[in-house]
């Protein structure tokens, strides 16, 4: 728990000399998209169905304060779309979703899907997807330092 709370002390710490996107959610992708391309950040994405149990875009709360969950979001350009409009299923099928709750994190320069996930998150996987991407680039691959070549 001492290393979580390090990580997190580390993450406010570099907040503070990222520009912060400002934690809002648009629901217009064009918008978003403009948004991030001008902003040089990543683009976080989620697909969801906002009315229904099971397709709608939830994670139990962190284990951490809000202004550190707004901190780690600052780090995106955030959009959130409604698949059960029109617009919002063109969106889908542009993405290749088909079950939902789907997110997606761009590269910063929004060319390349660096991350893609169907259903919910649990607070540590949220947490650990939002630092893993923060970059706009995916992670190293985890190499084992003691397991044979």
């Amino acid at each position: 728990m001492n290393l979580y709370r390090t990580l997190i002390a580390a993450i406010i710490a570099l907040v503070a000399i990222v520009p912060a996107g400002g934690s809002e959610w648009r629901s217009n992708y064009g918008k978003a998209l403009t948004a991030a391309k001008s902003a040089g950040r990543p683009l976080l994405v989620v697909l969801d169905i906002p009315g229904g149990v099971e397709t709608r875009f939830t994670h139990a709360r962190l284990d951490i304060d809000d202004d550190t969950e707004t901190a780690l979001l600052d780090l995106y350009e955030l959009c959130r779309v409604d698949v059960s409009t029109e617009y919002g299923k063109k969106v889908a099928t542009a993405f290749g979703a088909t079950s939902f709750p789907h997110t997606v994190i761009t590269d910063r320069a929004i060319k390349n899907i660096i991350f893609r996930k169907s259903g919910g998150f649990t607070d540590q996987e949220w947490v650990s997807t939002l630092l893993s991407y923060q970059n706009g680039s995916a992670p190293p691959p985890f190499v084992c330092p003691n397991c044979p070549r």
